[in-house]
């Protein structure tokens, strides 16, 4: 399934939530933790561009540890970041049945990131 890396974000999220509650079976528990395995992977590609950036438009690290760009390159470095989060990646084929959520109370942000992998 083709996703936006702009949403890997709030799946994320709503996959921590999820973690968190109890009656899931060993299948439904494997398909949360590939689903985790495959954003940290991406996440990973996230980090190597912010570190790709940092370097071509000569960002600084503040007392915070966050990335401070000069004001001259922040309409770039932002153009950058916002082509990347536009881009649609290939998410691995994984679903989940309502079945299996049945026994377990959800809010409706958990189901709004999760609902593409519902059939």
């Amino acid at each position: 399934m083709l996703i936006k890396r702009e949403k890997l974000t709030s799946i994320n999220n709503a996959i921590e939530k999820i973690k968190t509650k109890t009656n899931f079976t060993i299948s439904t528990k494997y398909k949360i933790l590939k689903i985790q395995d495959f954003l940290k992977k991406e996440f990973e590609i996230f980090y190597t561009l912010v570190q790709e950036l940092q370097k071509k438009y000569n960002g600084t690290f503040d007392e915070n540890g966050s990335i401070k760009f000069p004001e001259e390159n922040m309409k770039l470095v932002n153009q950058e970041l916002f082509a990347f989060n536009q881009e649609e990646i290939s998410f691995p084929d994984i679903y989940f049945s309502l079945d299996e959520f049945e026994k377990e109370e959800f809010s409706w942000e958990e189901i709004e990131a999760i609902i593409m992998f519902i059939k």
